[in-house]
């Protein structure tokens, strides 16, 4: 089993690689999915997938069509390991909210992280290298990120 069998990703990697307005973002971030695809089946929450819908169809300058948003979700639904956002997950989230005064989005990719038992979690929207109750984010546009670390077992 490969480390990308355990990488969850936040919705702000998916989105920044349908972004036609962030060409540096965007070209990490598809060189990233590509990488991990390849190196094997990465996790992604319902959550995730239906928030990435939500944004490249909404709040792009230069949004996706249904069919095109839909089409990548079923790509992305086809290449990963989805995990769905149960009661446990939302129980998990509250306390991360409480906790750690997390929004509600995060907070459930969070929990998806900590009850999937992986390490890591791809976002830019945590402090870079922040570890909580053992799940560390990573920055994946971080200048000192580093996917090796990610894909090692």
């Amino acid at each position: 089993m490969s480390g990308a069998e355990k990488v969850p990703f936040d919705t702000n990697v998916l989105v920044y690689a349908h972004d036609r307005n962030e060409p540096v973002k965007g070209a990490q971030a598809q060189n990233l999915l590509a990488q991990v695809l390849t190196a094997g089946v990465p996790r992604l929450s319902t959550q995730v997938l239906s928030e990435f819908y939500w944004t490249v169809t909404r709040k792009l300058r230069v949004p996706l069509t249904h069919d095109e948003a839909v089409a990548e979700v079923n790509r992305l639904a086809a290449c990963a390991d989805v995990i769905p956002v149960t009661l446990q997950v939302l129980e998990r989230a509250f306390q991360a909210i409480a906790k750690h005064g997390m929004p509600l989005w995060d907070a459930q990719i969070f929990a998806v992280a900590v009850l999937q038992g992986v390490s890591f979690v791809l976002s830019e929207d945590f402090q870079h290298r922040q570890t909580i109750d053992g799940t560390t984010f990573l920055n994946p546009f971080a200048a000192d990120f580093q996917l090796i670390d990610v894909l090692t077992p």
